[in-house]
């Protein structure tokens, strides 16, 4: 894959760019995945298996991605979920840098992604006490979505239409 060349950065910028989110997504999955008890009274298991209580039961994209991983490559489904969580962090950096393209120019959309870490540390590190592994996949999609909206590749749904 060639790297586009950006007017104004060096050529090389964006690979470091690409790092740093790397290291500030693994440097949030690990403040999160040890501040957390991991969702409360279920396990990564009964989550894992589609088995646990009643809101959890029905979320089954990451439970099922990391049940697809561990068929794959045997690790440890605590290393499993961490994993996810830096990858799902590290695609919202890069979801949020393009969502922010929107708005203003690339050279300044990639730098300024790495703020909407500043609310998802105080929201999910120092307030919250709960690990959920859907939270960053979440988030995501929700970007995904206002992409879309804002790019006009896809409408918002509308109610009923009157007669």
């Amino acid at each position: 894959m060639a790297w586009r060349e950006i007017p104004g950065q060096r050529p090389r910028a964006s690979l470091l760019w690409l790092a740093l989110y790397v290291v500030v997504a693994i440097g949030f999955a690990w403040g999160y995945w040890l501040r957390g008890e991991i969702i409360g009274r279920s396990s990564l298991d009964s989550l894992t298996q589609l088995k646990a209580e009643t809101p959890f039961q029905y979320r089954i994209l990451v439970p099922v991605l990391a049940r697809g991983i561990q068929w794959l490559y045997p690790f440890p489904l605590d290393k499993v979920y961490f994993a996810l969580t830096i990858a799902w962090t590290f695609i919202l950096l890069l979801a949020f840098a393009r969502y922010l393209e929107i708005f203003v120019p690339r050279t300044t959309a990639v730098p300024c992604a790495l703020f909407i870490m500043l609310p998802l540390v105080f929201n999910y590190i120092l307030l919250n006490t709960l690990y959920y592994p859907w939270d960053m996949a979440s988030i995501v999609f929700f970007i995904w979505g206002l992409t879309l909206l804002l790019e006009d590749q896809i409408t918002a749904p509308t109610g009923p239409q009157a007669p």
